[in-house]
């Protein structure tokens, strides 16, 4: 039964179409024709009057502002409320959004409060498009960041390698110079040593022919006693 009845409005819609749309553009151009007509009465200062004492102050003073306004920034639209079919087909739109993640809650909460079901649309694509724009541009930064951090991972590990080297090197200096200065010690020892064997042989040395030239000369004496002794 509702099934039918929806066919029945439909081919109702279809067969007062034309009528719905003479009635729109008439109706269209009625006020376009009456912004051309205020438009034209404030260039004339008889109507002006007329018109501005037809309204309050505050109109007055707006209709200042109309004077140089040509008739296309007047943005007149006319057009009709949705059905519940279209309020239906905008509301899928809506959920298939929100569930690929396309808009958020509250993007939804804004679309369902136009009332112009084109302008519904071109929010709900605008919205998608802004989403999008902005996931790119989250997942850019979050790539920079990425590389951002890499990049000082890779100069904090380079950094370490080199203070690494730089303390093995110097451990090697310092081993080398404590190597040297050892070796330097143990020849100063050597050389010492020498030194007091070389003094002591020496000493000896002396000590030897002291004692050799003491004798000789004991020896000396005592044959020159002996002749001594004979001669007497």
């Amino acid at each position: 039964l509702v099934g039918l009845q929806k066919l029945a409005a439909q081919a109702s819609n279809i067969a007062t179409k034309h009528i719905n749309n003479a009635s729109l553009y008439l109706t269209l151009r009625i006020c376009e024709n009456i912004s051309k007509k205020i438009n034209d009465m404030l260039d004339y200062p008889l109507t002006a009057n007329v018109l501005k004492n037809s309204i309050s102050t505050f109109n007055t003073e707006t209709l200042k502002g109309l004077e140089q306004i040509n008739l296309h920034d007047f943005g007149i639209f006319l057009d009709l409320e949705p059905d519940e079919e279209e309020k239906a087909m905008l509301e899928q739109n809506i959920q298939v959004a929100l569930s690929s993640g396309g808009i958020d809650l509250e993007d939804a909460i804004e679309i369902r409060q136009v009332r112009n079901l084109k302008l519904a649309n071109q929010m709900l694509k605008m919205k998608r498009k802004q989403k999008q724009q902005y996931a790119r541009q989250m997942q850019a930064e979050a790539s920079q960041q990425q590389a951002q951090a890499q990049t000082q991972a890779s100069q904090a590990a380079a950094e370490q390698e080199v203070q690494k080297q730089q303390a093995l090197t110097s451990e090697k200096v310092n081993f080398e110079q404590a190597k040297s200065q050892f070796e330097i010690q143990r020849m100063q020892a050597e050389a010492q040593i020498k030194r007091e064997l070389m003094s002591e042989e020496f000493n000896y040395q002396v000590q030897l022919e002291q004692i050799k030239m003491q004798a000789e000369t004991g020896r000396e004496k005592e044959i020159e006693d002996r002749k001594d002794k004979r001669t007497r």
